[in-house]
């Protein structure tokens, strides 16, 4: 929330703000299958595309949370969500948001 609130403040008012990230927007008790269908289809070669190796360490290491969290947490820090789109993985997703 600290970022968002950095990248806020450096904004003017109506300023558009861009965010993609690893945001999980499938349902938590779907959790485990999401994940488990996620790493399925991660890379056997690296030099390709992140391996399932990979997707275990960023999930451990790199805090990713829930469309609603980090949607609460754009309009707690001055934002409006204008537009958002989900991969069909329902594990990435994009934002464009508008500095109120």
């Amino acid at each position: 929330m600290l970022a968002l609130r950095r990248v806020q403040a450096l904004l003017r008012p109506g300023a558009l703000f861009h965010l993609e990230d690893l945001v999980f927007s499938f349902p938590i008790e779907a959790t485990e299958a999401a994940i488990a269908a996620w790493l399925g289809n991660a890379s056997t070669d690296a030099s390709k595309g992140w391996t399932a190796e990979e997707y275990v360490t960023h999930v451990r290491e790199e805090y990713s949370t829930f469309s609603w969290v980090l949607e609460e947490m754009l309009v707690r820090t001055g934002f409006e969500i204008v537009d958002s789109w989900f991969s069909d993985s329902r594990v990435y997703a994009q934002y464009d948001c508008r500095r109120i």
